[in-house]
């Protein structure tokens, strides 16, 4: 699994991000937990939290499980919801709304199995950013899995809506290994550079890990403030 140890990376910025507004204990919910290293970060630090993921990946989930002993369930928040309660502290899910045929409907299933004044934290795309603007078709997010792309404006009346408050918006770092940085780079240079920047690459390091952050994926951190039907 090559992106392991940066996924790791990512997950200890994004919650060192929400951490001032996470109590002592409490339980919390997360969607699209993949192979479960959110929630492994998670519970080495809060240990007087319940938790449970949800991930629709067959093998990510069983990976959770087995490899890492984290309590996951197989399938989306629709397929699963009947079996949760409605009084969870936290809900996050990252890199989730991009990828949703219906992201006001999860806004608003997820409003439902959260305690009045619990935190929603989630990570999603910004087209109106500068970066998206300028690299054009060439924004390295555009991607046949990302069915919505969405605005700063777009994205806090689909909260409203769905019953949060934005407490915190910020910019969500990813870190990346260099190798995959530069491949991503090359990708986008005229092909006669192709060549002498692979080699380049190959002669990096391995291990180092760069954080990007140019706030085309913006992390909110969020309140419910009321019921919703």
């Amino acid at each position: 699994m090559l992106n392991k140890k940066s996924l790791y990376r990512t997950f200890q910025k994004s919650l060192k991000q929400i951490s001032p507004f996470l109590s002592d204990k409490g339980d919390l919910l997360e969607v699209g937990s993949y192979c479960g290293f959110f929630l492994d970060t998670f519970t080495k630090k809060y240990k007087s939290w319940n938790y449970i993921g949800i991930e629709p990946s067959k093998w990510a989930a069983e990976y959770a499980r087995s490899q890492l002993n984290i309590n996951t369930r197989t399938g989306t928040l629709e397929d699963n919801i009947k079996d949760f309660s409605s009084n969870y502290d936290a809900v996050v899910a990252w890199d989730v709304l991009a990828h949703l045929s219906d992201p006001s409907a999860f806004l608003t299933q997820t409003n439902s199995i959260m305690k009045q004044n619990g935190v929603f934290c989630f990570s999603t795309l910004d087209i109106d950013n500068w970066i998206p603007k300028i690299m054009g078709k060439h924004w390295p997010w555009l991607m046949e899995m990302h069915l919505f792309y969405y605005k700063t404006k777009t994205t806090e009346q689909l909260l409203n809506k769905a019953g949060f408050k934005i407490l915190r918006s910020e910019k969500y770092v990813h870190y990346v290994s260099i190798h995959y940085l530069v491949s991503k780079i090359i990708a986008i240079l005229p092909g006669w550079l192709e060549k002498p920047l692979n080699v380049s690459r190959s002669a990096m390091p391995q291990k180092i890990m760069i954080p990007i952050s140019f706030g085309d994926n913006k992390l909110y951190i969020c309140e419910k403030v009321k019921v919703v039907n």
